[in-house]
């Protein structure tokens, strides 16, 4: 069987030091067969693979494609920003990178769903997670559901200290000191003025993007322009005070039908991305050049997909390792995209039987969502045909981010440097190209070394 080839790794032992060197930093290891302490309110799908109804097909089960995870030390300050897609990335990344405290600051409904949520790393970093209900703007920013808990999450960056949670979007303000400095806010908060509770605030390091716009209906092609792209770039830096903004692509699901929209919205991002690579020319106010990069998380889904779609026979063996061959040798993000839009990946994207989601009749892509070609039991990649199957995939995915991380705190300014080291991460962790073992137990990944590539 040929996934792909065998991931090029960037290997050097030099690890940074933490307590000898105070600048910001981030290692990671690709462990194999572990099981990270993922604190995920989701079904974990392999219990749907031990229960028989998910198959894990023999083709995702060979040595170095979803067989690890990613253990990440580092003291940046990471917010993710997403739907609750986004939502389950960052209580994935939570787990990962080896929380040792974690608080929800509000619930999006009923106690149950998070909206806001921060962990502190065994290093000192923080990772926060910030769940969005619509597109993130300059316009919604202060509604409840979007941005409002925006301070109290850069006060736990800034000082770590016990929260009250706020249920729902409606709910009352719980920190001293916003319901100090508003007399008209009653509250349940336990701390008081003469508290040690700061107020300060510290903006973060890096900030994900994940697009919600599979919860956008029809609005999503004409509202997911280049222009709001910049807009939300912009409120990244400007009100979040990060230096590293990264922008992930829409990945397959049941609520988008037209594979040519998927290409259309991810033309968008990856444009975008590379024209401020190529100007690169904002700098923060202590002049460290700001940076945007790409997570090409969509060709990851599309890996997934074309591998699904030749074990359950939506695609043939040949046509299908030709297909990934193609997708591997692909010069750039154009050529990727346009893969898509032929044979044998249209065609079996086509195959779909019908499905009630809430209130309304979706499509439920075989290829995707299924784990045999009746579609009577599920696949390993989503756990609903929108979420992702985190307990299996979260290794990749959370490789993936962390190369794109250690790209951002690297001193690379160049055009030509700063795509390489984004297209290194991307063709090695958000395809199904093996990741080679050096002792069958773990892996030191660094890209300490990188101009030699």
């Amino acid at each position: 069987m040929d996934i792909g080839t065998k991931g090029n790794r960037d290997i050097n032992f030099h690890v940074l030091n933490p307590e000898k060197d105070l600048t910001k930093f981030l290692n990671y290891k690709i462990i194999k067969s572990a099981s990270l302490p993922y604190k995920v309110k989701a079904p974990k799908c392999m219990d749907g693979v031990h229960n028989g109804i998910r198959v894990f097909h023999e083709s995702f089960k060979e040595p170095g494609i979803l067989d690890f995870d990613t253990q990440i030390e580092t003291n940046l300050n990471i917010l993710y920003v997403g739907s609750s897609i986004g939502d389950q990335l960052a209580q994935s990344l939570q787990g990962s990178s080896q929380t040792v405290k974690r608080e929800v600051i509000r619930y999006a409904w009923k106690w149950y769903h998070e909206n806001t949520h921060i962990s502190l790393t065994s290093r000192g970093g923080t990772v926060s997670g910030l769940r969005v209900t619509g597109l993130m703007s300059n316009k919604n920013r202060d509604s409840p559901s979007n941005m409002a808990p925006l301070g109290e999450l850069k006060r736990m960056v800034n000082q770590w200290q016990k929260i009250v949670s706020i249920s729902g979007p409606s709910g009352q303000p719980t920190s001293p000191c916003e319901v100090l400095a508003n007399k008209n806010i009653t509250t349940n908060s336990t701390a008081s003025a003469e508290s040690d509770f700061s107020c300060g605030q510290k903006n973060f390091d890096s900030v994900i993007h994940q697009f919600p716009v599979e919860w956008l209906g029809d609005r999503y092609m004409w509202m997911f322009t280049s222009s709001y792209i910049d807009e939300i770039v912009s409120l990244s830096f400007k009100e979040l005070g990060v230096n590293t903004v990264i922008l992930q692509t829409i990945t397959l699901n049941n609520n988008i039908d037209n594979i040519a929209e998927y290409v259309t919205l991810n033309e968008r991002i990856w444009k975008y991305a590379r024209e401020f690579q190529r100007k690169n020319s904002s700098t923060a106010k202590d002049g460290t050049k700001r940076k945007v990069f790409v997570m090409d998380i969509f060709s990851f889904s599309v890996s997934l997909f074309t591998q699904n779609s030749m074990a359950i026979g939506l695609i043939s063996n040949n046509s299908g390792k030709e297909f990934q061959k193609k997708l591997n040798e692909s010069a750039d993000f154009g050529d990727f995209l346009n893969l898509t839009l032929g044979s044998p990946f249209k065609e079996a994207w086509n195959h779909s039987v019908p499905s009630k989601a809430g209130e309304k009749m979706v499509r439920k892509k075989i290829g995707h969502t299924c784990g045999d070609a009746k579609c009577a039991k599920w696949s390993v990649i989503t756990s609903d045909g929108i979420h992702w199957c985190m307990d299996i995939l979260g290794g990749r995915l959370n490789a993936a981010l962390a190369c794109l991380l250690r790209c951002s705190l690297r001193d690379i300014e160049e055009f030509d440097d700063i795509v390489v080291c984004e297209k290194r991460c991307n063709q090695q962790y958000m395809s199904l190209n093996e990741i080679s073992w050096d002792d069958a137990q773990q892996v030191n990944v660094e890209l300490t070394g990188y101009e030699n590539h």
